[in-house]
Parts: structure tokens; sequence; C-alpha cells
């Protein structure tokens, strides 16, 4: 370690650089002393003291949480953790690293745990996504780098998760169409109407939808539920009672999501289900029924 020391003829030590405890902590000199041929030697090793000249930084430039809208899970409600600043300094006293929040929104229970809190609920149709700073900074207000900010700063970005909170709405109260008379034939375009829903459902649709003419169950999505139960309402164009009495009969039925292994065990119920509804008898339906669910997913069957 000699290129960074010099020793003049009175046997003074000095140093050329400052010393960096992080580079390298102990230095070892090896200082011969001789009288003509007769020499002896002894080493030197120079201990670095630790200084706290490291400022905590953050290993990235951002971070992600999520969040669902209107959560209503007790006080404070926890979001997620986020990355850990780091200190280059050693010991203990040195490395405590406090967080702080520049949103009044967000908050850190334990200043020294790098944990997000909340008191707020939040609303994704009126506000999506949050961005807001995070700062670290050195717990004993004492790191000191002349070459680098005192403080690590993070931005954090918390999305909020959509929840079909939202009733779907017609755009007019009123649709008015004007048909000149005997120009009107059946299949004529008479006028559009248009509904929004400001969640983020895949079109408003559930699960499993009906076919009005056929009465065939056909699925909108991935079926990942073992069982799904719901509505389906017989009724004709008037509400008209006919001899058959279907006029508003409701029949709950239950699609289960069978296994091979179910289907095995009971290979007339498969096969049974795969026929559409209007292929089943009310005495079949009756054995796989239960009470109705699923009220907002009536559907006409005509």
């Amino acid at each position: 370690d000699w290129e960074r020391f010099s020793l003049n003829a009175s046997g003074s030590l000095s140093s050329k650089e400052p010393f960096d405890f992080e580079k390298k902590p102990v230095h070892e000199l090896k200082i011969l002393a001789c009288r003509q041929s007769n020499c002896s030697s002894v080493h030197v090793f120079i201990s670095v003291n630790d200084r706290n000249d490291n400022c905590p930084i953050f290993p990235k430039q951002d971070f992600h949480l999520s969040l669902p809208e209107n959560d209503r899970s007790p006080l404070p409600r926890q979001i997620g953790r986020i990355p850990a600043a780091l200190d280059g300094d050693f010991h203990a006293d040195n490395t405590k690293v406090c967080y702080t929040s520049e949103s009044p929104l967000f908050f850190f229970l334990e200043p020294t745990l790098p944990v997000l809190y909340t008191n707020q609920s939040f609303d994704r149709e009126q506000k999506a996504e949050h961005k807001f700073k995070i700062t670290a900074y050195d717990c004993h207000l004492a790191c000191r780098d002349l070459h680098k900010s005192t403080n690590g700063s993070i931005t954090g970005i918390l999305t909020v998760k959509d929840v079909n909170d939202n009733f779907p709405k017609f755009s007019e109260k009123k649709y008015y169409a004007t048909v000149i008379q005997g120009h009107a034939s059946p299949g004529s375009h008479l006028a559009k109407v248009s509904a929004t829903d400001p969640d983020e459902e895949k079109q408003g649709l559930p699960p499993i939808s009906i076919d009005p003419k056929t009465g065939e169950l056909s699925a909108n999505e991935a079926l990942r539920e073992s069982s799904y139960s719901f509505t389906v309402t017989v009724t004709d164009g008037a509400n008209h009672d006919d001899s058959a009495s279907v006029v508003g009969e409701r029949v709950c039925v239950v699609v289960s999501v069978c296994t091979v292994g179910a289907a095995r065990l009971n290979p007339w119920l498969a096969d049974r289900m795969k026929q559409p509804i209007t292929e089943l008898d009310r005495a079949t339906l009756s054995m796989y029924t239960t009470p109705h669910q699923w009220e907002d997913s009536k559907l006409p069957f005509y």
C-alpha cells in the first residue's frame, strides 16, 4: 500500500490522499530500518474509521403497487412494501435509513420500515393512478456527502384496481324515432340506443349468456369457478299469460364446471349438461336447481 503513503528520513509517515473506509478499511505497511548491513522490520496496520459519508440511495427509479378501489379494510390500510434504500456505510449507527412520503395520502407507520400505508379509500373512476415521491434519509440527519444528494428519492405509482360498483346508464332518458307509414317492414332499423358503464368489466357481460331464441347457454369468459348459479326468465314479448303458464316463470339453473373425473363418475349428467336448456324438461331441471341468484343477470327468452 506504499503508493498512498510517504516516509521521510526522520520517520514521519504521512498519507498522500484521503482515506475511504468503503474502498479499503485496513492498510498494511512494512517498514525497514537499516544501519549498514543490519536491518530490522516492522509491520504497520492502519485502520480507517467509518464515517457517515454515504447517504441512502434507491436501487431503482420507481416502483408499482396496486389497491382495489373503495377498500373498506381496517385503518391504517397497508398497501405494500417499497424497494429498500441502500446505505454504503458500515457501522449500524451510520446505516439507519428512514422513509417519508411527500404525498399526504401515504405514510410509513414505522419510519425505518419500507412498508407503505394509507388512510384513504380510492375511486378508480375518479382517478385510476396516483404518482407520488418517497424520500429516504439518514435517520440521524448526519449524512454528509459533498458529491451527492444527502437524500435518496423514488417515484411511487399506485394503480387503483377496478371493482364492479357502477350501474350501466343510458345516454338519454328518452329516445325518439320517426317511422314513415307503410315503409317499416320487419327487420327495419328504427333507432339506436346506447348505454355506458364506467367499470372495466368486459362489455358488462356476465360469465354465462343465453341465446334468446334457442335457449342455449354459452360462456363469455373462461369459467374458473366450480359452479355458477343464475336465473333464467321465460316470457313472451307482451308479458301475456298463455296456456302453458310459462310467462314470468323463473328456472334457476346451476352449471357445473365438471372435471374429467366427475364426468366419469356421472356420464349421464355430463352428457345432459351439453344439451341446450330447451331440451331439459322441468323434472330434470328440478333435480339441479337452487334458490335463484344473480338477479341482475335476468335474460329474456322469447
